[in-house]
């Protein structure tokens, strides 16, 4: 967008555009409402696969020591790598 299309915006009254210079080039100009964007079909493999551990809150020492570390802090993150696991499993440390 170019200063003479802001500055005509302006004077209608109109709100500039969010832009997103991170954005990779394909996305750029692009509208990214979920409402608009196109439904995902069949099945996208992905980087890594995932699990999901649930616990209750007195059951965080357990699953540490299930998991082999010494401690899991939930409440900073709560989505670790098989590499961090494998880490705190060695060192005994939560990076």
């Amino acid at each position: 967008m170019d200063d003479f299309d802001e500055l005509f915006m302006e004077m209608q009254g109109e709100e500039k555009p969010e832009e997103f210079p991170n954005l990779p080039a394909e996305l750029q100009g692009k509208d990214l409402t979920p409402d608009e964007t196109e439904k995902l079909k069949n099945d996208f493999p992905t980087l890594r696969d995932y699990i999901t551990i649930s616990f209750n809150r007195d059951q965080e020492q357990e699953l540490a020591d299930l998991l082999g570390v010494s401690v899991l802090n939930t409440k900073i993150k709560n989505t670790y790598t098989l590499d961090e696991l494998k880490e705190m499993k060695t060192y005994g440390l939560l990076h």
